[in-house]
């Protein structure tokens, strides 16, 4: 699918930063079975969120926005 393939999951794990993943269901680009994989990777404290029916691009129905607002201010409150 992509000319140059960004390979997330060998890099996720070291990432340090706070790290949410919203993944719908029914996202026919990426699988939903390859963001739980991602998430599992991930270090703790990574938040995955699944919307249910949702897909690749009309996540914002579900409040996507809010739910990533939600996740950042909580993070960001807990480093202070």
């Amino acid at each position: 699918m992509l000319k140059y393939p960004f390979r997330n999951d060998e890099r996720i794990g070291g990432v340090t930063a706070p790290i949410l993943i919203i993944h719908g269901t029914e996202d026919k680009v990426i699988p939903f079975e390859e963001g739980k994989k991602l998430a599992a990777l991930a270090l703790a404290g990574t938040e995955f969120i699944k919307i249910e029916g949702a897909g690749h691009n009309n996540l914002g129905r579900y409040g996507d926005m809010k739910m990533a607002t939600s996740f950042f201010d909580k993070a960001l409150a807990a480093d202070q």
